[in-house]
């Protein structure tokens, strides 16, 4: 959650319900670094699904002028989708997600990842997980590590910045 940030979540129609927040200026908050933008942003909205065995959601979010106080004031998005579906006791779900970041003028780091899983239940509160996740190396125009908002999205012109994760 953000700090000073208003929030929705509306109640259920048919399964179907959205969530929205935005976030008033971060910077004024304690803990912020002071080195951001006067007045960052950050806005998101999700819609979800949920029915019988099925359950789907969509979500996107704008990181709204940040960067570096006196600087051009950068955006960041990211936009996700996942669905999941229950065969007996197994849940099998997969899920993309794809987020952009503007490093300056004209400048900008772009970053996808994919994961594909299953859920077995077993007695009780037990169960087994199994997944693939793929996040393909980072493309742009960047200049290589590029932080973005006190993290690091590592870049190399000749690739070589994905990974492949196999998990249980």
């Amino acid at each position: 959650r953000n700090y000073n940030s208003i929030n929705y979540d509306s109640p259920k129609f048919g399964g179907f319900s959205v969530g929205a927040a935005y976030s008033t200026g971060n910077s004024a908050t304690a803990g912020t670094d002071v080195t951001v933008s006067a007045k960052p942003r950050v806005m998101s909205v999700a819609a979800n699904y949920q029915a019988g065995k099925l359950t789907a959601a969509v979500g996107y979010e704008l990181h709204k002028q940040f960067g570096a106080a006196g600087t051009r004031e950068l955006d960041d998005k990211a936009f996700v989708i996942a669905a999941s579906y229950k065969l007996g006791k197994v849940d099998i779900g997969a899920a993309y997600n794809e987020q952009q970041y503007e490093i300056g003028a004209g400048s900008e780091l772009k970053k996808t990842a994919w994961m594909i899983g299953a859920d077995w239940s077993l007695a009780g509160p037990h169960s087994v997980g199994a997944n693939y996740t793929q996040a393909d190396s980072t493309k742009g125009s960047g200049l290589a590590p590029a932080a973005i908002n006190a993290s690091t999205v590592p870049f190399n012109a000749a690739g070589g910045t994905g990974a492949d994760l196999f998990q249980i």
